[in-house]
């Protein structure tokens, strides 16, 4: 440690040599900073001190203006060797001009390798706090308690009275855990011992239950002798239930035989089910074959309609043929008519037309001869017909 403290110059301090005799002392006069040694311990680890002291004054008022004021602790945790620097938070004389500038606090963990190179872990006061909680497997608080006994503590429990030592030790040694799951031990035994007294209670309501569930079984008792009394205890029920075996054995036997029995009758029962089935399906047919026996001369009438429809069926596509012919000579009729209706409405409204054509007979299909002859006749007409036309235009 240096600037730190009491303790102005650097001071290094080996443990290893003193924790070869397993047991060591610190003493000192008062002020000779004792109690600074653990709190260099746990502010090195920490950043806190293990007493009520504050972290804020750590810096000694001893060491020269320019001194920072540093701790650095190696450890060994497991088989891997670590080491924690950490310089509190203090003030510092400024480079340039009068006065002092606030310092932050600063943090730094390094593993020890096996030539005694130094292996960067965390360079930040949260990063180290981290990584060291979880080498030690304690927090600060729990340290304290455990590892490093704040000073005046365990004088207090020496002077106090026993119900303030039970309360100064719950709270040093954090036994509130410990006292709960006391309590709740006990209210387990007291739960067990209810379920148990409830369990015993059920059990001879049980008991009694059988023993009158068996009553109605139960074999006579010999003249003279009485009647068993429910049993009291685990054995009676034992008992009770050999007796119960020996009637179930009985009675299953009997079970047997009935079902033996009610298994015959089944069968005979389905043999007699199917046989009337049988029986009363032959009845029905009967009863069709009549019906269908009554209707053989109305089947025969109906079969030879059906042969001469079928006979007439034959002839369906002749009547088609000529019904469409009918309907097409009727249409050609018309317009016949309508054409001829036509030719004497133009024949009759036509003007200089030659004898021949006028004195045609349209009801009737002229010959060849008289036809040509009018063709050549009208084809004459119509040359004087447009040689007058011209000369009338001339």
């Amino acid at each position: 440690m240096e600037a730190f403290g009491p303790y102005a110059d650097p001071v290094a301090i080996d443990f290893d040599a003193l924790a070869a005799e397993g047991l060591f002392l610190i003493h000192g006069t008062t002020g000779a900073g004792k109690t600074f040694l653990l709190d260099a311990l746990c502010f090195a680890l920490y950043g806190e001190v293990s007493g009520d002291r504050s972290v804020k004054g750590l810096r000694s008022d001893h060491a020269a203006p320019g001194a920072v004021p540093r701790v650095s602790l190696e450890f060994s945790c497991g088989d891997a060797r670590y080491r924690v620097e950490r310089v509190p938070a203090h003030k510092a004389p400024k480079i340039r001009g009068q006065g002092f500038t606030d310092k932050p606090s600063q943090a730094f963990l390094f593993r020890l390798a096996a030539g005694g190179d130094e292996q960067p872990v965390a360079a930040k006061t949260t990063e180290v706090d981290k990584e060291v909680v979880a080498l030690v497997g304690l927090n600060a608080a729990q340290f304290r308690q455990v590892i490093l006994l704040p000073q005046g503590r365990f004088a207090e429990v020496l002077r106090a009275k026993a119900e303030e030592r039970e309360a100064l030790l719950k709270t040093l040694f954090d036994t509130v855990i410990y006292e709960r799951a006391g309590w709740w031990l006990e209210d387990q035994a007291r739960t067990a011992r209810n379920l148990a007294l409830d369990q015993a209670r059920e059990q001879e309501v049980l008991r009694r239950r059988a023993a009158d569930a068996w009553t109605p079984h139960t074999p006579e008792p010999p003249e003279g002798a009485e009647p068993p009394a429910p049993p009291a205890d685990q054995a009676g029920l034992e008992a009770l239930v050999g007796q119960i075996g020996v009637v179930v054995q009985g009675t299953e036997a009997a079970l047997q035989e009935a079902s033996a029995s009610l298994t015959a009758a089944q069968a005979a029962q389905a043999a007699l089910t199917a046989q009337a089935e049988r029986w009363d399906r032959r009845a029905a047919a009967t009863a069709r074959l009549g019906e269908l026996d009554a209707k053989r001369e109305t089947v025969a009438e109906y079969r030879q309609k059906l042969a001469l429809a079928e006979r007439a069926e034959t002839l369906r596509p002749s009547l088609v043929a000529e019904q469409g012919a009918r309907r097409a000579l009727a249409l050609v009729e018309r317009g016949l008519q309508e054409q001829l209706r036509a030719a004497l409405q133009a024949r009759d409204g036509a003007r200089a037309l030659p004898p021949s054509v006028r004195e045609l007979d349209l009801t009737a299909l002229p010959s060849a001869e008289t036809l040509a002859a009018a063709g050549a006749d009208l084809a004459a007409r119509g040359a004087e017909v447009r040689e007058l036309a011209r000369k009338a235009e001339e």
